[in-house]
């Protein structure tokens, strides 16, 4: 593909949807063998929010992510950010996790911790790849709580649960894929029941994710 073809269809918008601006060239990226960028990610976690989430359920937006670490850094930006995502109502918090320690760096892989009932997990498709970047968004997310006068999440970045039985990718590019899909995963669960971790059917549904994209 010529440069300016590529630059043409990365800038041509194909749906605007809940203010998620989506391209040509972030839609590209789900046909496979690529590794999916903030504004696909967000994409699928706002559809997810919109169809699948109950309301005390937080998907939270990658670009979220980055300014909760990089740019908060006195109570009343803590406390303006935690009233932004509701986070007093919410039960069930999934929050995307890159490697990326810099504002505006690149990063490499992308993983799902997971807040709830006072704990913190943390599914890394990559052996404990982002344990590190993980436990540093677990500090920032607690202050998030605090701010919001809860105190459920006291101690809880000390203590992330690194899950050992998590769904292990088997290339180089589809941890975005497994973000979503286990993001949509405990959307649904939650909704039914109480949260539980049924482990071996998730490693099939994301198995069969994984064969379908080749």
């Amino acid at each position: 593909m010529a440069l300016g073809e590529w630059s043409a269809r990365r800038r041509r918008q194909v749906l605007n949807y809940h203010d998620v601006q989506l391209y040509e060239s972030d839609v590209a990226l789900f046909s496979g063998r690529q590794w999916l960028n903030d504004n696909a990610v967000n994409f699928y976690l706002q559809f997810l929010t919109q169809t699948v989430a109950s309301d005390d359920v937080l998907l939270m937006d990658p670009a979220v992510v980055s300014c909760l670490l990089h740019q908060c850094e006195d109570e009343d930006e803590f406390q303006d950010l935690a009233r932004g995502v509701n986070l007093a109502q919410r039960r069930l918090c999934l929050v995307p996790v890159t490697d990326n320690d810099l504002l505006g760096g690149d990063s490499s892989h992308w993983s799902l911790l997971l807040f709830a009932k006072g704990e913190f997990r943390h599914f890394d498709s990559s052996a404990g790849h982002n344990r590190h970047a993980a436990r540093r968004v677990a500090r920032s997310f607690e202050h998030l709580l605090k701010a919001t006068g809860r105190h459920d999440g006291d101690g809880a970045a000390d203590r992330v649960e690194e899950v050992q039985d998590a769904p292990q990718q088997q290339n180089g590019y589809d941890c975005g894929v497994y973000v979503l899909v286990l993001a949509e995963y405990f959307c649904r669960r939650h909704r039914v029941t109480e949260l539980r971790l049924h482990m071996p059917k998730l490693i099939a549904e994301l198995q069969r994710t994984e064969a379908g994209r080749g």
